[in-house]
């Protein structure tokens, strides 16, 4: 009875390890998400403008985050995929579905890439991607996109709304 405790409270300490360092992995992806847009808009910082210069807008600040995203292709996968999942959300949300829709594709497929493998993450940008399309008039493809989207949960074996 004893090995059978012992045995169970190992299983448990390495489990609660692993959990741990996943929580950590995370924590520091988002740390850095949250640093590179935090780069992004010191572009609007009206002390590092010149003076007489207008406000940045935020068409701005998302073309200096996308094109610090293209000067870095060497970063981190799954930094990079989040960035293009958060820009892409952020273009289409500012109108400008063209941009969106590109980084919103880009984003899903690096998602689902084995070294990144965020399956509810890469859901929920197809289904803002099939948005786009449905939006744009595009409805066979937008259908196509969120019927990917619904296979990726079920693959993913996610009864949970893509990207919560």
């Amino acid at each position: 009875m004893a090995s059978l405790v012992l045995g169970l409270s190992a299983a448990f300490v390495w489990r609660l390890g692993e959990e741990r360092a996943r929580a950590q992995q995370e924590a520091q992806v988002a740390e850095q998400v949250g640093q590179f847009m935090l780069q992004a808009f010191e572009a609007a910082d009206p002390r590092k403008r010149g003076k007489g210069e207008a406000e940045a807008t935020a068409r701005e600040v998302l073309e200096a985050g996308a094109a610090r995203l293209a000067a870095d292709p060497a970063g981190s996968p799954t930094l990079r995929a989040r960035v293009q999942h958060v820009i892409g959300k952020a273009y289409m949300n500012v109108g400008q579905s063209q941009r969106g829709e590109a980084l919103l594709a880009s984003a899903a497929e690096a998602l689902l890439s084995p070294q990144v493998d965020r399956p509810l993450e890469a859901a929920d940008a197809l289904n803002e991607l099939a948005v786009i399309l449905a939006n744009g008039k595009r409805g066979e493809e937008a259908e196509q996109v969120a019927r990917r989207s619904l296979q990726v949960v079920a693959g993913a074996g996610g009864d949970q709304a893509p990207g919560r």
